[in-house]
Protein backbone atom coordinates (compact mmCIF):
# COMPACT_ATOMS: atom_id res chain seq x y z
CA UNK A 1 0.00 0.00 0.00
CA UNK A 2 1.23 3.76 -0.26
CA UNK A 3 2.59 5.44 1.81
CA UNK A 4 -0.54 7.47 3.62
CA UNK A 5 -3.27 5.49 2.78
CA UNK A 6 -5.19 4.28 4.70
CA UNK A 7 -7.78 1.32 5.73
CA UNK A 8 -10.73 3.41 4.54
CA UNK A 9 -9.48 4.37 0.67
CA UNK A 10 -7.89 1.23 0.30
CA UNK A 11 -11.33 -0.69 0.23
CA UNK A 12 -13.01 0.77 -2.27
CA UNK A 13 -9.42 0.75 -4.69
CA UNK A 14 -9.58 -3.08 -4.14
CA UNK A 15 -13.26 -2.94 -5.34
CA UNK A 16 -12.22 -1.44 -8.15
CA UNK A 17 -9.59 -3.32 -9.22
CA UNK A 18 -11.39 -6.35 -8.62
CA UNK A 19 -14.20 -5.62 -10.54
CA UNK A 20 -11.40 -4.68 -13.64
CA UNK A 21 -9.25 -7.92 -12.93
CA UNK A 22 -13.00 -10.05 -13.04
CA UNK A 23 -14.20 -8.16 -16.64
CA UNK A 24 -11.15 -8.67 -18.05
CA UNK A 25 -10.75 -12.19 -16.76
CA UNK A 26 -14.61 -13.03 -18.32
CA UNK A 27 -13.82 -11.48 -21.44
CA UNK A 28 -10.20 -13.01 -21.84
CA UNK A 29 -11.88 -16.44 -20.97
CA UNK A 30 -14.70 -15.90 -23.50
CA UNK A 31 -12.22 -15.27 -26.55
CA UNK A 32 -9.93 -17.78 -25.57
CA UNK A 33 -12.82 -20.05 -25.29
CA UNK A 34 -14.10 -18.98 -28.86
CA UNK A 35 -11.08 -19.41 -30.46
CA UNK A 36 -10.49 -22.86 -29.25
CA UNK A 37 -13.75 -23.72 -30.36
CA UNK A 38 -13.05 -21.98 -33.90
CA UNK A 39 -10.36 -24.32 -34.30
CA UNK A 40 -11.56 -27.50 -33.82
CA UNK A 41 -14.94 -26.91 -36.30
CA UNK A 42 -16.87 -25.61 -32.98
CA UNK A 43 -19.06 -22.06 -33.25
CA UNK A 44 -18.16 -18.79 -35.42
CA UNK A 45 -14.68 -17.75 -36.29
CA UNK A 46 -11.60 -17.01 -34.73
CA UNK A 47 -11.73 -13.42 -33.46
CA UNK A 48 -8.28 -11.43 -33.70
CA UNK A 49 -4.60 -11.94 -35.35
CA UNK A 50 -1.63 -13.59 -35.16
CA UNK A 51 -0.61 -12.23 -31.89
CA UNK A 52 -4.29 -13.35 -30.50
CA UNK A 53 -3.23 -16.70 -29.53
CA UNK A 54 -0.30 -15.22 -27.34
CA UNK A 55 -2.59 -12.71 -25.87
CA UNK A 56 -5.40 -14.35 -24.61
CA UNK A 57 -3.54 -16.90 -22.10
CA UNK A 58 -1.19 -14.21 -21.00
CA UNK A 59 -4.44 -11.84 -20.66
CA UNK A 60 -6.11 -14.67 -18.37
CA UNK A 61 -2.98 -15.33 -16.18
CA UNK A 62 -2.72 -12.25 -15.46
CA UNK A 63 -6.32 -11.09 -14.93
CA UNK A 64 -6.41 -14.67 -12.26
CA UNK A 65 -3.01 -13.75 -10.70
CA UNK A 66 -4.47 -9.74 -10.45
CA UNK A 67 -7.85 -11.52 -8.61
CA UNK A 68 -5.51 -13.20 -6.09
CA UNK A 69 -3.60 -10.00 -5.17
CA UNK A 70 -6.78 -8.61 -4.51
CA UNK A 71 -7.69 -11.19 -2.28
CA UNK A 72 -4.31 -11.15 -0.76
CA UNK A 73 -4.77 -7.18 0.26
CA UNK A 74 -8.36 -7.80 1.47
CA UNK A 75 -6.51 -10.44 3.95
CA UNK A 76 -3.81 -7.79 4.42
CA UNK A 77 -7.09 -5.37 5.39
CA UNK A 78 -8.37 -7.78 7.63
CA UNK A 79 -5.59 -8.55 10.19
CA UNK A 80 -3.37 -5.59 9.32
CA UNK A 81 -0.04 -6.95 9.89
CA UNK A 82 3.57 -7.06 8.47
CA UNK A 83 3.48 -10.10 7.64
CA UNK A 84 0.40 -10.30 5.41
CA UNK A 85 1.67 -6.82 4.29
CA UNK A 86 4.37 -8.54 2.56
CA UNK A 87 2.56 -11.52 0.94
CA UNK A 88 0.30 -8.82 -0.13
CA UNK A 89 2.82 -6.50 -1.83
CA UNK A 90 4.83 -9.26 -3.32
CA UNK A 91 1.03 -10.74 -4.79
CA UNK A 92 0.34 -7.38 -6.44
CA UNK A 93 4.10 -6.65 -7.79
CA UNK A 94 3.78 -10.13 -9.92
CA UNK A 95 0.16 -9.28 -10.71
CA UNK A 96 1.51 -5.85 -11.64
CA UNK A 97 4.17 -6.76 -13.62
CA UNK A 98 2.23 -9.63 -15.60
CA UNK A 99 -0.60 -6.91 -16.34
CA UNK A 100 2.66 -4.65 -17.57
CA UNK A 101 3.60 -7.95 -20.21
CA UNK A 102 -0.14 -8.31 -20.93
CA UNK A 103 -0.18 -4.48 -21.94
CA UNK A 104 2.67 -5.08 -24.31
CA UNK A 105 1.86 -7.85 -25.93
CA UNK A 106 -1.49 -5.71 -26.32
CA UNK A 107 -0.04 -2.86 -27.98
CA UNK A 108 1.46 -5.18 -30.52
CA UNK A 109 -1.74 -6.54 -31.20
CA UNK A 110 -3.67 -3.21 -31.65
CA UNK A 111 -0.44 -2.33 -33.79
CA UNK A 112 -0.53 -5.36 -36.03
CA UNK A 113 -4.28 -4.73 -36.57
CA UNK A 114 -7.27 -6.61 -37.47
CA UNK A 115 -9.88 -6.65 -34.47
CA UNK A 116 -13.10 -6.47 -33.76
CA UNK A 117 -15.16 -4.66 -30.89
CA UNK A 118 -14.99 -7.26 -28.08
CA UNK A 119 -11.18 -7.95 -28.82
CA UNK A 120 -10.94 -4.01 -28.86
CA UNK A 121 -12.16 -4.07 -25.12
CA UNK A 122 -9.96 -6.84 -24.00
CA UNK A 123 -6.80 -4.94 -24.91
CA UNK A 124 -7.73 -2.25 -23.42
CA UNK A 125 -8.46 -3.86 -19.59
CA UNK A 126 -4.61 -4.70 -18.82
CA UNK A 127 -4.21 -0.36 -19.07
CA UNK A 128 -7.01 -0.12 -16.66
CA UNK A 129 -6.06 -1.81 -13.61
Amino acid sequence: MAIGIGRSLSAPLLVINFMLYLVSACLAGWALNRNLGATIGIGAGPIGNIVTPTFLPLALIASMVGLASVFAGINHLRVFRSDSLSSAASTSLIAWLLTLLAMGVACKEIHTGGSNRQKRIVNSMPHCS
